[in-house]
């Protein structure tokens, strides 16, 4: 979750949360790591758990935190006049429409990746 800075627009304070199936229903079969992954789960939970968010969590702060902070200086410093969000960020279109969609604005077009040639 994102909390805005009540006076700078281009600052929030982000919270993650992660959420685990409380079935913890089979998944064998998969040749991924799942298996593994779910068994370490059912075997020490709390432990598993911690070392899943704790990686997660690493990439959000050492990845997207990053080009995050970068996009916001560009967007602070006034010399773009838009951003393209790749197809591998469906999030980013989703959160932006949704803002969108609150105040009151036109959802994001979507681009031809032929007319970006």
């Amino acid at each position: 979750r994102a909390y805005p800075d009540e006076s700078n627009p281009g600052k929030h304070t982000s919270v993650i949360s992660f959420y685990v199936r409380g079935d913890k229903a089979s998944i064998a079969g998969t040749n991924n790591g799942l298996d593994e992954r779910q068994a370490l789960l059912e075997t020490a939970p709390l432990e598993a758990l911690s070392e899943i968010a704790q990686g997660f969590a690493a990439i959000i702060r050492d990845e997207d935190y990053v080009a995050s902070a970068s996009q916001q200086r560009s967007a602070n410093s006034g010399t773009l006049d838009h951003v393209i969000f790749g197809r591998n960020e469906p999030a980013l279109h989703h959160y932006h429409n949704t803002y969108r969609a609150a105040l009151g604005l036109d959802l994001l077009p979507l681009l031809d990746p032929a007319s970006m040639a």
